[in-house]
């Protein structure tokens, strides 16, 4: 049977320390992926601010198990020397708490930069945060999403350095977004709703939406989000159609989907 020991952000419990403790401590888990403290983002807190935090989560009983910070969240044309510079401090507050893993992002593009363009930059830059982090306690990148090529995974193992993906973690969620996105455009929901709030009963104009029932959904991308989001679909009654390059052998008669092609879909 495998060993595993649950953790959480706990901030969004209470933004105060003392209240986060107490919620960790009433569903009994022991470990904190710390983010906010007191008003303040984890990157944020000074040296002193960390030993002291690291001295009541002790006293507590409450070990930290990853820094939820915001590396990465900076466009590729931001001051990434800055960055770099901040991303030390971190570690070194991630040292101070015993923390062994690290949240970060992959950078965002900026406007007219394509990905293909952009992603020597994003490797070559996280590559730099992977160097500053030798002989600090960092011993996993995860990655928020499914693939990890925008790291160089072979690099930051040779260095010590694991690197995990979560590839089922957000598949239901962003299915059921994208079908509550299909009910709020069939229904004139958000519009009519902002209407509603400056006062206007616009019925005539917003109350002749669609039934999603028996239309036609055509998928590009049938991977896990995709299946997710065509098994709900069916569920009320659409017609499911797919495209996707990877064409995973059975699928189709497993799940009742057709594929076809681009152009026909």
């Amino acid at each position: 049977m495998m060993d595993w020991t649950l953790c959480a952000f706990a901030d969004e419990a209470d933004a105060k320390i003392s209240g986060q403790i107490a919620a960790l401590k009433k569903n009994a888990i022991p470990c904190l992926e710390v983010r906010g403290v007191d008003g303040k983002n984890i990157s944020d807190l000074t040296p002193e601010e960390a030993r002291e935090l690291r001295k009541r989560l002790d006293d507590a009983g409450v070990r930290v198990w990853s820094l939820g910070s915001p590396m990465g969240k900076i466009s590729l044309t931001d001051d990434f020397e800055a960055h770099l510079d901040k991303f030390c401090r971190t570690l070194e507050l991630g040292d101070i708490l015993g923390a062994q893993a690290l949240r970060m992002f992959s950078f965002f593009l900026p406007e007219g930069v394509s990905p293909a363009e952009g992603h020597g930059q994003v490797i070559d830059q996280l590559g730099r945060m992977i160097d500053a982090a030798k002989g600090s306690n960092l011993k996993l990148i995860i990655r928020g999403g499914v693939g990890v090529d925008n790291i160089d995974v072979k690099y930051a193992e040779e260095n010590g350095i694991k690197v995990m993906n979560t590839p089922r973690a957000s598949s239901q969620s962003v299915a059921e977004l994208a079908m509550g996105l299909m009910f709020a455009c069939s229904r004139y929901i958000s519009i009519a709703g902002h209407t509603m709030r400056e006062d206007k009963w616009e019925k005539k104009a917003y109350g002749k939406g669609i039934e999603l029932s028996g239309k036609t959904l055509g998928i590009v991308g049938y991977g896990r989000i995709g299946q997710a989001l065509g098994k709900l679909a069916k569920g009320i009654g659409m017609n499911v159609i797919a495209f996707d390059v990877f064409h995973i052998p059975g699928i189709e008669e497993k799940l009742g989907v057709p594929y076809v092609e681009m152009d026909e879909l």
